[in-house]
């Protein structure tokens, strides 16, 4: 009975034989049993592993690390990736190593162990100059959000006062028409309301019935001589009373004015109270600006120093991992985060723990928050 997967009248073979013809037959694709295939298809991958890690471990510096992995040195590498590279690369080194260890091949094992130091150096200062190119950028996103801060406040505190003046010239041309529309209409009642009648004194109402008197007396010579004084005093009193009447006419338009003058007076303070405010709002924008831009500046840059005195790690699942809200509130990303918010159209700065939500109403407390009670 022919063995299965074994063509019929195929002769009786040694085991080692046998080993070596089946792996031929698989090389030749003779067989098309789903057996053999996964058989072909493991034997393929261990293969092709087995030639990446001799490849991996004939690397000689970092050119040839970026090499092995389809990179140039010099490209942007995030800390994961690196040290899965980096990983990789220890991984095959060493095992490389202790096989030549264990051949008792000392020269070459001397040589290889100062290579793995060197490639361990090269792959911790490639750590730490992404860290350094990491606080370079953020410190130049921070300058950058700063400047368009800056500008926007400015542009923002501008556009407020070009529309207070515009307010103010309204407010101006409003007050002078209406202060000449009261002069018209004062001017219109003058002219519509009668004059009043001029009321003699006693002397001028004798003179005219003593005038009267001696007409009826015909006396006319003395009547003559008493209309002459009648009138001279008719005149007199008649231009008294003009003037008078004039002067309270006069009155009337200077009353007017000066209540104008005072709501004039009223209303300039009003502008140069509404003009003072503005600049104390525009001050305290600015002040509140530079002192929020200077802490979170000096925030970032503590950060910062702090971060650059970490020592290189190759822990994927380091010890202390990043909080999860570290890229939008963490304060080594301060320049990102000012950027990102002042390219959606903010421009005020937010302060150091606005960032945080401290209120315990809104969701759970802070990890670590303790509550004392005492009584």
């Amino acid at each position: 009975m022919a063995a299965r997967g074994r063509p019929a009248g195929r002769p009786e073979l040694s085991a080692k034989t046998e080993q070596a013809l089946t792996i031929s037959e698989m090389l030749m694709g003779a067989i098309e049993s789903p057996e053999h295939e996964l058989t072909l298809n493991t034997f393929s991958a261990e293969t092709a592993k087995r030639a990446r890690g001799r490849r991996l471990s004939t690397v000689q510096n970092m050119t040839d690390a970026f090499a092995q992995f389809g990179m140039n040195q010099g490209d942007k590498i995030d800390r994961r990736g690196q040290i899965l590279m980096y990983r990789e690369l220890m991984k095959n080194l060493e095992s490389s190593l202790r096989e030549i260890t264990r051949a008792g091949m000392y020269d070459a094992a001397i040589e290889l162990r100062d290579r793995i130091i060197a490639i361990t150096n090269s792959f911790e200062q490639l750590q730490l100059d992404t860290e350094q190119g990491r606080q370079e950028q953020e410190r130049r996103n921070f300058l950058q959000a700063e400047r368009m801060i800056k500008t926007k406040c400015k542009d923002f505190w501008a556009e407020e006062r070009t529309k207070l003046d515009y307010l103010h010239r309204l407010s101006k041309a409003d007050l002078r028409k209406s202060h000449r529309v009261q002069r018209e209409q004062l001017e219109t009642e003058i002219e519509i309301t009668p004059k009043p009648i001029i009321k003699y004194s006693t002397a001028v109402l004798n003179w005219r019935n003593a005038e009267r008197n001696l007409c009826k007396a015909q006396r006319f010579e003395e009547a003559k001589e008493v209309k002459k004084r009648a009138d001279f005093l008719d005149d007199v009193e008649t231009k008294e009373f003009e003037k008078k009447y004039a002067a309270k006419l006069q009155r009337q338009r200077d009353d007017l004015l000066h209540l104008q003058a005072i709501e004039q007076r009223k209303r300039r303070e009003l502008i140069k109270h509404h003009e003072w405010k503005m600049k104390r709002a525009t001050d305290h924008d600015k002040k509140i600006t530079r002192w929020r831009m200077r802490n979170n500046n000096r925030d970032m840059a503590h950060f910062h120093h702090m971060d650059g005195l970490r020592k290189p790690d190759f822990s994927i699942k380091p010890v202390l991992p990043e909080r999860a809200n570290a890229q939008r509130t963490g304060s080594t990303h301060k320049g990102t985060i000012m950027l990102d918010a002042v390219a959606t159209g903010r421009q005020a700065v937010a302060g150091l723990c606005s960032l945080h939500d401290f209120d315990a109403a809104a969701g759970p407390k802070l990890s670590g928050t303790t509550t004392y009670a005492w009584g």
